[in-house]
């Protein structure tokens, strides 16, 4: 994560996140300001907001799948690896003979 912080605002690199970024980027500021931007983009597309969102939003969502799914394969691996070592140093100490049981009577 550290290097791609590093790359994204040290560096100046931006990952693409749509066909034409820039473009969505100007597209939804004149949305917000009330006015639709209108024409063609550098490539040569008429300029569709809900492209470009689409798009992005679907780019996001794949980085974020992909990096929930290695974080779950490490958490898995550390686990599998605390729970070795908690099973070692705690089992003998929550059986239950080592506990005395007292029956109360309640008169």
């Amino acid at each position: 994560m550290r290097n791609e912080r590093n790359a994204r605002f040290h560096h100046g690199n931006e990952k693409q996140m749509s066909s034409d970024d820039s473009t969505f980027r100007m597209a939804s500021l004149f949305a917000k300001r009330g006015s639709g931007l209108q024409g063609q983009d550098r490539n040569g597309n008429e300029i569709n907001l809900t492209r470009y969102y689409n798009e992005t939003s679907c780019v996001m969502r794949e980085d974020f799948n992909m990096a929930v799914k290695n974080l779950q394969q490490d958490l898995n691996n550390l686990l599998s690896h605390l729970g070795k070592e908690f099973e070692n140093r705690f089992k003998p100490k929550f059986r239950v003979s080592n506990f005395p049981h007292k029956s109360r009577s309640r008169s």
